[in-house]
């Protein structure tokens, strides 16, 4: 919980050193529009720019903010990464995530839009139940 509710946080740089982030380490910090990963580290990365954490051996997106663009090599979205990221108007989720952790999108209370590609409404019906009425094939 490093930087746990820091309101004014806007920019993330993770470095090479980072080797461990833990849980909640992000949540709360409502004004994140920025994230970026050393390109150096072995653990994590924030490929083709895409505003997020991912940890790369498992394609497992951790951490994003408002500004997230999902890269279509994750294949996993972790527990709590957008939790409390409350400007997060929409977000697109490729078809490639085949698994979406608890409380992914709790509290994301300006989010109206989740992306997802045609004829994949059924599949995301059951990784997102409570977010049913926000999906949106396109």
């Amino acid at each position: 919980m490093a930087f746990y509710c820091c309101e004014a946080l806007t920019t993330i740089h993770i470095p090479e050193s980072v080797t461990a982030i833990g849980d909640k380490a992000f949540y709360g910090c409502i004004a994140l529009t920025a994230i970026t990963v050393d390109k150096n580290n072995r653990h994590y990365d924030s490929r083709e720019n895409c505003n997020a954490i991912i940890e790369t051996k498992r394609n497992t997106l951790i951490a994003g903010c408002s500004k997230t663009i999902i890269p279509e090599s994750v294949t996993s979205i972790g527990k709590g990464a957008f939790r409390e990221c409350e400007a997060l108007m929409s977000i697109h989720i490729p078809e490639s995530v085949t698994s979406i952790g608890d409380w992914a999108f709790d509290v994301c209370d300006a989010l109206k839009s989740i992306y997802i590609p045609v004829g994949t409404r059924s599949k995301f019906e059951e990784l997102l139940p409570g977010d049913k009425d926000k999906l949106v094939e396109r």
